[in-house]
């Protein structure tokens, strides 16, 4: 699906504020930009209307109107990288340079260091490899961190949107959205509207904390691990939410959670055969009651993703047995908040 992209005139101006912090009249951006002062002053107001919390608007001297960027620069950025080299203003030393090429030693005819820096030193200081199971297994995905660093800068919740806009990205882009969907998912971020994520007025909020620690976590996370619906707690219901083609990688019979798939009403079976052991009769149970309890039996094949299903799976469970009319249901319902069923004596 193709990514709607900003006209040469809205990325111009956008790159522009983005790099030159602090209040810009409309002479030095719309020259900055190259493009005409009637033409900067409509793309100003577009994206102040549709992105306020990128680009703000100043018009207390309404003679002289600036615009800035108003998202402040993140620390990973304003740090020197560490590899560079600091400048001292002085020359370097053909001298030292030489002595600390390899010499060649004739009597090997072969190349040997000149000198070991730490040798009488008394520095231990030795730059061993990585260990390599360290190393990443994939690449982070860039619009999952264009996200998490967008966040992280911002200052209040801000909409999806004002994210894309950032990154000059669609509005209407499904990466972006599953992306900030599975940061969620992980708890590094809060949704307003966990049920309608792609509403207009949707807000994401950074959770807060160390800035390095919730990029680290954010590299971490992939789009297939946002959920494909959102499940109430209280009901059980599901709705499911738009989103991008997740790539399994694993086949067909794996869920997203890495685990094989159930046949079919296999898990709806276990719930009713947990709910028939002797040892639960009579008990007051909730949904996370009989997760627990499944996974102690089934192991990790019960994931936090089975909820919806066991719910589902226990609502049944209230009504007759088509199989065995004359008796009643193996569950009753007690409460709404939080949803609670009594287990019925099968003795």
């Amino acid at each position: 699906m193709a990514v709607n992209t900003p006209d040469p005139a809205t990325r111009a101006i956008a790159t522009y504020l983005s790099e030159h912090p602090g209040p810009q009249g409309l002479d030095t951006i719309s020259t900055a930009a190259g493009v005409s002062k009637p033409i900067a002053g409509k793309v100003l107001k577009q994206l102040v209307d549709t992105t306020p919390a990128v680009v703000r608007l100043d018009q207390s001297d309404p003679k002289h109107k600036t615009w800035a960027w108003a998202l402040p620069a993140t620390a990973e950025s304003e740090e020197p990288a560490a590899s560079q080299p600091a400048d001292t203003g002085r020359e370097p030393d053909p001298d030292k340079e030489k002595a600390a090429e390899p010499v060649e030693d004739s009597t090997k005819g072969a190349e040997t260091p000149a000198a070991d820096a730490s040798v009488g030193t008394g520095s231990t200081d030795i730059d061993e490899p990585e260990d390599s199971d360290s190393a990443p297994e994939r690449d982070a995905d860039q619009v999952i961190m264009h996200a998490a660093r967008t966040l992280a800068a911002a200052t209040e919740p801000i909409t999806t949107a004002e994210i894309a806009a950032a990154g000059y990205l669609s509005a209407r882009s499904l990466h972006l959205l599953t992306g900030l969907r599975a940061l969620t998912f992980h708890g590094l971020i809060d949704c307003s509207k966990p049920f309608e994520p792609d509403a207009s007025d949707c807000t994401w909020t950074w959770n807060g904390g160390d800035t390095a620690a919730f990029l680290a976590k954010a590299a971490a996370v992939d789009v297939a691990d946002a959920p494909d619906a959102q499940v109430c707690p209280t009901c059980g219901n599901s709705k499911s939410i738009p989103g991008i083609a997740k790539d399994r990688k694993r086949g067909g019979n794996v869920r997203l959670d890495g685990k094989t798939k159930f046949a079919n009403n296999e898990l709806a079976d276990m719930v009713k055969a947990w709910i028939e052991m002797p040892e639960n009769a009579g008990k007051l149970v909730k949904v996370n009651d009989v997760i627990v309890g499944l996974r102690k039996v089934h192991g990790d094949r019960i994931s936090k993703q089975s909820y919806g299903s066991v719910s589902k799976a226990m609502v049944k469970l209230t009504a007759l047995d088509p199989a065995h009319k004359n008796r009643p249901a193996l569950l009753t319902h007690e409460s709404d908040k939080p949803v609670t069923y009594r287990i019925r004596s099968l003795v």
